[in-house]
């Protein structure tokens, strides 16, 4: 990881636990991976779930409890905008065709 992004993640923890969220760390797994937990756990619970990112790579968690908010661009990704971006047809979070977009 560069020394300039190592050196803002503390700073970042520490205001989101002054908003009193909590800081979830597993050591040895990609923040990618527990976001995925998170979401699959809370969608099994019956919560609805928006995640805040640019990773394309999240779009497959789109769920009809998931929405991905990508803050930087204002786009909004649930299970039409996935299907209208990335041609990915979306039944219960799986992908099981091409769309005809």
């Amino acid at each position: 990881m560069p020394e300039d992004l190592v050196k803002q993640i503390e700073p970042i923890h520490a205001m989101v636990k002054a908003l009193g969220w909590p800081v979830l760390m597993v050591s040895g797994v990609e923040a990618d991976d527990v976001i995925g937990t998170l979401a699959c756990q809370a969608t099994q619970a019956g919560w609805e779930t928006i995640i805040s990112t640019g990773d394309k790579d999240l779009a497959q968690l789109v769920n009809p409890s998931v929405t991905l908010i990508n803050t930087m661009t204002n786009e909004k990704l649930d299970i039409a905008g996935v299907t209208e971006k990335f041609g990915v047809l979306i039944v219960t979070g799986k992908q099981i065709g091409r769309a005809h977009v």
